[in-house]
């Protein structure tokens, strides 16, 4: 590389140093704490306590998601946004993916009743399958699950600044 050149936008430290020095770093890695926010304590707390509720013979974790996906409620879609308010998982601002996830809604809506409904099944089983699924979502922040909430919503709520 020459001087004037730019370290590319995803480069790690790794290999800014050897960049730097011409070798191998053999330093442990430093530990990168998680960012954490109100509403990301508030939902890892609600969601271990129901986990470990679902012990029981019926899992709450599930009712509260076929809920969800039968009634929309806007806290849900409020808690999610805040959420991932520090993320870099896209958002759906522009018209037309308004429009597309609109017109899929319906079927997104369906599909996930019924996988809801399948893991209700699954969690009469000792170990709570959607507690866990909740506390891993939380904890990882993953797109996907981002994605599919707005799909859920399907331009019912319209995006808000989160100011």
């Amino acid at each position: 590389m020459a001087v004037g050149d730019k370290i590319p936008a995803c480069s790690s430290a790794k290999y800014d140093f050897r960049r730097r020095h011409g070798r191998e770093d053999h330093r442990q890695p430093r530990f990168r704490p998680i960012a954490v926010n109100v509403t990301r304590v508030k939902s890892f707390l609600i969601l271990a306590a129901l986990a470990i509720i679902g012990f029981g013979p019926l899992s709450l974790t599930c009712l509260i998601g076929l809920f969800i996906v039968a009634r929309r409620p806007d806290w849900f879609y409020r808690v999610v946004r805040n959420l991932y308010r520090d993320t870099d998982c896209g958002s759906t601002d522009c018209a037309a993916r308004q429009e597309k996830l609109r017109s899929e809604a319906g079927m997104v809506r369906i599909k996930t009743f019924l996988c809801l409904l399948v893991l209700l099944v699954l969690d009469i089983a000792p170990v709570p399958v959607a507690g866990s699924i909740g506390l891993y979502v939380v904890v990882t922040r993953p797109c996907w699950f981002k994605t599919l909430v707005e799909k859920i919503y399907g331009g019912v709520m319209a995006p808000q600044s989160d100011a």
